[in-house]
């Protein structure tokens, strides 16, 4: 009898959280929130868009590009829809804010999946950590394609764990590739992972019938997009101006387009596994030399020798733009990224982690890179996809009590960030 109070005492405790974390986001919308910086205007800028289409449909969506808008159209025809039904635009906002909390619920049940064997309440407290990501919180209270792409995304993750985890069935790969679709016409940058799902069904089907209806359904989602891109030429996915890409493409170089993605997406992802490594003392005490390790050396400074990321372009993630704003210089930005180059392709590298990085970088294709295009998508991909062995012992109140206090702490850099430095 006890134990079933105090069972019932921890699952008050958990529902009293859930509310709490909710009623901040509500807050946050009430008070305009935006940790991002940029949010605010970025949807202003979708909703501009969206009236454009309001005005006349046929010429905005056969001229989008001319609109300067890079956001996928899809959500901008969307909000169009609820103007002309009557709907306020802080309405509209309320409603995507509740739709998005739907990612919090595939987090949780993709998670019930991987970790089958842990007490669901530790997964519910784990999936409830969306709720500190300012990535979320400032996309969730100004609605973006790129927050509405994540949810689809997580959504297809979901039904791939059902097919590789649990049952094997056609039916999870159709459910799979049609919501990477729609998450796709969201946000295109998520169509790229496509390639790592490919891989998997055919290492499993091979020569097998399945695998030819996955191909030719793939081939009739894709088509529309395609069309679009491609026959009708309304390629709007580099529209709208980047701050001092002129200057930079007048010295452009190849190879630095690389190296500076390798270096400061890898910054990211260590960024974001920092509480992962917390998580168990040997991660810090046990430093791993062979013979990889000279490679992973010459591999580092040959990207350090071509790296000329500038901060006039924007983004840059957290770690270059703090050794830039507040020293005036890439050294420290350097060795976190040799850090991070050590963490990342020794301690926690197989080829599963290291595919997924690559995807991670072909996925951003622009110059610019944005660490809200990471948040919290690393997270979720930390704790479905990436092979980094976290099993029953990482489900504790230390570890959990370390992420948490992580995203805390992230979210008072985003509020300086927002308020002191923007």
């Amino acid at each position: 009898m006890l134990y079933g109070k105090f069972m019932v005492s921890k699952k008050n405790l958990f529902n009293f959280f859930s509310f709490f974390l909710y009623a901040t986001l509500i807050f946050g919308f009430i008070i305009g929130e935006d940790l991002n910086g940029g949010a605010k205007n970025d949807f202003y800028g979708i909703v501009g868009v969206a009236n454009a289409f309001v005005q006349n449909f046929e010429y905005s969506f056969f001229n989008y590009e001319d609109l300067r808008e890079r956001h996928s159209p899809v959500i901008a025809m969307i909000i169009a829809e609820l103007i002309q039904a009557g709907l306020e635009i802080q309405i509209i906002q309320l409603i995507f804010l509740h739709i998005c909390l739907l990612l919090i619920v595939y987090f949780y049940k993709s998670l019930k999946i991987v970790f089958s064997n842990i007490n669901s309440l530790w997964l519910k407290y784990l999936s409830l950590i969306i709720f500190l990501s300012p990535t979320f919180r400032a996309l969730a209270i100004w609605p973006d394609s790129r927050i509405i792409g994540l949810l689809f995304f997580t959504m297809s993750l979901y039904y791939f764990l059902k097919f590789k985890l649990t049952k094997k069935e056609i039916k999870y790969v159709f459910a799979n590739s049609f919501f990477l679709a729609v998450s796709s016409y969201f946000s295109p940058n998520f169509c790229i992972f496509s390639i790592y799902f490919f891989i998997e069904y055919l290492i499993f089907y091979k020569k097998k019938k399945e695998l030819l209806y996955y191909i030719i359904l793939n081939i009739f989602l894709a088509m529309p997009a395609f069309y679009y891109l491609f026959i009708l030429d309304v390629f709007f996915l580099y529209s709208g101006g980047t701050p001092g890409a002129n200057d930079y493409l007048s010295n452009y170089s190849f190879i630095s387009y690389f190296s500076n993605k390798i270096l400061i997406i890898s910054s990211i992802i260590f960024f974001y596994l920092i509480p992962i490594i917390l998580s168990k003392k040997e991660n810090i005490i046990n430093i791993e030399l062979n013979k990889y390790f000279l490679i992973l050396i010459l591999i580092f400074l040959l990207n350090i020798i071509f790296f000329d990321y500038n901060l006039e372009l924007t983004g840059g993630g957290i770690f270059f733009k703090f050794t830039n704003i507040f020293f005036n210089n890439n050294y420290l930005f350097y060795f976190i990224a040799f850090v991070s180059f050590y963490f990342i392709y020794q301690k926690f590298m197989n080829w599963n982690n290291f595919f997924i990085i690559f995807i991670l970088i072909l996925s951003n294709p622009q110059l610019t890179i944005y660490h809200k295009y990471y948040d919290p998508l690393l997270t979720i991909l930390f704790f479905t996809i990436f092979k980094i062995n976290l099993d029953k012992k990482y489900f504790n109140l230390r570890n959990l009590s370390i992420l948490y206090l992580f995203y805390s702490i992230f979210i008072i850099a985003s509020v300086y960030k927002v308020n002191f430095i923007y």
